[in-house]
């Protein structure tokens, strides 16, 4: 009786910057399992020196938080209409100083509602077109 081979699929080598996000997630995944040993110097230490802990690791979630802001901010390039067809560059201003957009709507991400992304719309037809797929018409929510 003749057995079948099987084969083992390719791997083929990731590009760098993939390596780089699973090197993230798995630094992050070891934070998540050893929760226990962040938090034992807030029970095992003096009060004080736990408090120093503590605004050190404050400080890093400040300074994380405004590297976070700031790569969000800086991505210009996604200063483009949200109509359904368009997608005119709108970054930069009008020669009368206002900005090239129209209309603005802030959305919440429903993965992390703490991250908030703004939509721009090059006129007034292209937000209602938004606002009628997304939300309904009729001056409804569209729930």
């Amino acid at each position: 009786m003749k057995t079948a081979k099987v084969r083992e699929p390719e791997r083929r080598p990731l590009p760098p910057s993939e390596h780089a996000r699973k090197a993230v997630l798995a630094r992050w995944e070891s934070v998540k399992e050893e929760r226990e040993e962040w938090l034992r110097p807030f029970y095992q230490l003096p009060i004080n020196s736990a408090m120093a802990y503590l605004e050190d690791l404050r400080k890093i979630c400040e300074d994380a938080s405004r590297i976070m802001n700031q790569r969000i901010g800086d991505n210009k390039l996604a200063m483009r209409c949200a109509g359904p067809h368009c997608g005119i560059d709108l970054s930069g201003t009008n020669p009368n100083g206002r900005p090239k957009w129209i209309a603005k709507k802030d959305v919440r991400d429903p993965n992390h509602p703490e991250i908030i992304h703004s939509l721009y719309f090059c006129c007034e037809l292209h937000h209602n077109e938004y606002v009628r797929m997304s939300q309904g018409s009729m001056g409804t929510t569209g729930q």
